[in-house]
C-alpha cells in the first residue's frame, strides 16, 4: 500500500516531527510512504531523504500559485499512484479534497491540535470564513477525519460539525527510551543529587506564545523560595526566544533561567531533568510530555485542553492552572520535595506512554484506518 502524505513544510514542529516518527515506522512495512512538502521546504527534508524516504518539494514557482501547486500535486499523484492521500494539519485539508475528486483517490485528514485552525484566525473575518469553509469542504470529502486526543475530537465536532462517529482517533506517539537507558539516567540523577547538584527544571518546545514557557520565567523568583539552587532550562527555539530572554533579564533570573536555543538531541537534557513542566495554553497531545513520560521524568502539566488526555493528576504527574506563575513554582516545588512520590508517578507515567503512547502504536492505529479505507 502506497500513501503519500501532504504537510505544508518541513520545519520543526509537532506536526512535522509526528509524520517523520510515522514514515519512520512505515518504512519496511506493509505502507511504502511518499512525502508531498506542498508550501515549502524545511530542515526535516534532509532528514527524511536520508532515511530514504521519498521527498518531494513543490518549487517555489508553483508553491506560490493555487492552480500550479494543484498541477505539481496531481503530477505527484499520476506519478506514485498513491492507494491513499494522507494530510497531516487542516493547512492541507482542501489540497486532499480537491485529490480526491480529480483522481478518486481517498484520503485521511489528521488533527494535531484543540484549535482546529489556529487562535489567531478571527472567525468573523472575510479570511476567517474561507478558511474554515475550505476546512469544511475537504474535511466531508475525507474518507477518515483523525484526531489524536479527544480533546481534538471534541473540537473537531463542534469547530468542524462532524459526529463523533464519523472521528477515528489515533493518539500521538513517540519513541520509547530503552528501559536500561531510561535506568541508568534515573539512577545518575539520583546520585548527583545526593551530592548537592542543583535540581533542574526542564522544558522542550517550540518557543511560541501558546506554548508558555514565559511562566517558567515568571515563576522563577517564587520557585527560588522554595527551592533556592533550582535552575530551569528552556530547551528550542522560536519567536519568543529573544523576549523571553529579555524577560528573564528584567526580571533578574537570569542566574536561574538558561535558554539552549535550537538542539539536536533533546533527550539529553529530560535524561538530566529532575521535573519536566508543559505549561502550555492548549495542546492537542504534547510531544514533549510523552518523551519525558518516556524517559521517567516526574511531570507538571497546565490543566488545559491536551495534557488533561495525557496526564492523570496525581497519578502520572501534577497539574496547575494556566498562567498562574505562583501555582506552578508551588507544584515544582512540592515535586522537587516528595521524590518517593514523584518517583512513583514517573514510573507510572512511564508504563502508560511505553503502553499507548508509542510510535509504534501509532503506525498501527493508522495502519487499521488505511486498511478499512481500501477495503470499501
Amino acid at each position: 500500500m502506497r500513501v503519500l502524505h501532504l504537510i505544508h513544510n518541513l520545519d520543526i514542529g509537532g506536526a512535522q516531527v509526528l509524520l517523520r516518527l510515522l514514515v519512520a515506522e512505515q518504512q519496511g512495512s506493509a505502507v511504502e510512504p511518499v512525502v508531498a512538502v506542498w508550501r515549502h521546504d524545511g530542515p526535516l527534508t534532509r532528514e527524511l531523504m536520508e532515511a530514504g524516504v521519498a521527498v518531494n518539494v513543490c518549487p517555489p514557482p508553483a508553491a506560490g500559485s493555487p492552480w500550479r501547486t494543484l498541477g505539481w500535486l496531481s503530477g505527484l499523484v499520476a506519478r506514485h499512484r498513491p492507494d491513499i492521500v494522507h494530510a497531516h494539519m487542516p493547512d492541507s485539508a482542501f489540497w486532499a479534497g480537491v485529490l480526491t475528486r480529480r483522481h478518486r483517490v481517498p484520503a485521511v485528514i489528521s488533527y494535531y491540535s484543540s484549535r482546529i485552525l489556529f487562535h489567531t484566525i478571527d472567525p468573523d473575518t472575510l479570511y476567517g470564513r474561507l478558511r474554515w469553509a475550505i476546512l469544511r469542504w475537504g474535511a466531508r470529502r475525507a474518507a477518515a477525519n483523525v484526531a489524536c486526543s479527544a480533546s481534538v475530537q471534541a473540537s473537531m465536532q463542534a469547530d468542524i460539525g462532524l459526529a463523533a462517529d464519523d472521528i477515528d482517533v489515533v493518539v500521538n506517539g513517540v519513541a520509547v527510551p530503552d528501559a536500561d537507558a531510561v535506568r541508568a539516567a534515573q539512577e545518575t540523577r539520583a546520585a548527583t543529587r545526593a551530592t548537592g547538584r542543583a535540581p533542574t527544571v526542564v522544558a522542550v518546545g517550540r518557543l511560541f506564545e501558546i506554548k508558555g514557557q514565559d511562566q517558567l520565567v515568571r515563576c522563577a523568583r517564587r520557585l527560588r523560595e522554595h527551592v533556592p539552587d533550582a535552575r530551569i532550562v528552556i530547551v528550542g527555539e522560536g519567536p519568543c526566544l529573544e523576549p523571553w530572554r529579555a524577560l528573564a533579564d528584567e526580571l533578574g533570573v537570569t542566574d536561574t533561567v538558561t535558554f539552549t536555543g535550537r538542539v539536536e538531541d533533546p533527550a539529553e537534557y529530560l535524561r538530566a531533568a529532575d521535573v519536566y513542566v508543559s505549561p502550555s495554553r492548549y495542546e492537542g497531545l504534547s510531544l514533549g510530555l510523552l518523551e519525558a513520560m518516556g524517559w521517567g521524568v516526574p511531570l507538571v502539566a497546565s490543566r488545559v485542553e491536551g495534557n488533561i488526555d495525557l496526564v492523570r493528576d496525581g497519578v502520572d504527574g501534577v497539574f496547575f492552572p494556566y498562567g498562574d506563575s505562583e501555582a506552578l513554582a508551588a507544584a515544582i516545588g512540592a515535586v522537587l520535595a516528595d521524590p518517593v512520590g514523584s518517583a512513583a508517578r514517573a514510573r507510572a507515567a512511564r508504563a502508560r506512554m511505553t503502553e499507548d503512547f508509542s510510535a509504534a502504536a501509532m503506525c498501527r492505529g493508522y495502519a487499521d484506518i488505511y486498511q478499512r479505507i481500501r477495503a470499501v
